[in-house]
């Protein structure tokens, strides 16, 4: 359930297959739990929140103009992105 919500929140009205399902499920793993997290095989609050955190400022800045796209690929991009960036778009600025 947490793969899909992430998914369709950063991709709205995207329906995702069962391997696509899975794949974001496993990106999530690895990322949150076996890079950075205590190898378990789930997924902790304590494991989560810094990526999301640091995920939702990027995705709110580069929405509010602040932050370009090619941007989301700070760092270590599998780490430090949503779950795919360069799929997302800005939104246009308010008129002036």
């Amino acid at each position: 359930k947490l793969s899909v919500d992430l998914f369709q929140a950063f991709h709205p009205g995207k329906e995702l297959t069962p391997e696509q399902i899975q794949d974001v499920h496993d990106k999530l793993l690895t990322r949150l739990d076996e890079r950075e997290g205590d190898h378990d095989g789930t997924i902790s609050f304590e494991e989560f929140l810094p990526w999301y955190t640091q995920s939702a400022e990027k995705h709110w800045k580069m929405l509010h103009g602040v932050l370009h796209p090619s941007q989301m690929e700070g760092g270590d991009s599998e780490v430090s992105t949503p779950l795919d960036a360069p799929t997302m778009r800005a939104a246009a600025p308010p008129p002036p």
